[in-house]
């Protein structure tokens, strides 16, 4: 199967599982009422994988196209790379905090990552990117 293909489908695979599974945008909710709400991760765009960045730092950085910063002392993971339909629990919220290039600010949020290989593990993500399981 080619790269595009494989995509295409893994796109697809994402929207039938929150289909499946009840879940509503979380642009439908305040920053502040998604603290202790669970999501499930997917990103909307083409590649519906998603990065849960280690800092909110790099989270915001990655957002405006800016080239990341060198890793931090300590550390060897900057991101986890989650793939569509994987659960987590909103810890934060930083309402406004990205402001693309182009487009309209949005949330940030902090999570802790309930399944998948990176299960226990926290980090932020861009908000269109969760989705809330009902």
């Amino acid at each position: 199967m080619t790269r595009a293909k494989s995509i295409a489908v893994s796109f697809l695979a994402a929207i039938i599982f929150l289909a499946a599974q009840g879940s509503v945008p979380i642009s439908a909710e305040t920053c502040s009422d998604l603290v202790s709400k669970n999501i499930v991760l997917a990103s909307q765009h083409i590649d519906p994988d998603v990065f849960v960045w280690a800092w909110r730092s790099l989270l915001v950085a990655y957002t405006k196209g800016m080239s990341m910063p060198p890793a931090r002392p300590h550390s060897h993971l900057q991101a986890y790379l989650e793939p569509p339909g994987t659960r987590a629990i909103v810890l934060g919220c930083s309402p406004g905090l990205l402001q693309p290039l182009a487009g309209i600010a949005h949330d940030a949020l902090r999570i802790r990552l309930l399944s998948g290989p990176d299960r226990n593990h926290g980090g932020w993500i861009d908000a269109d990117d969760g989705h809330l399981l009902r």
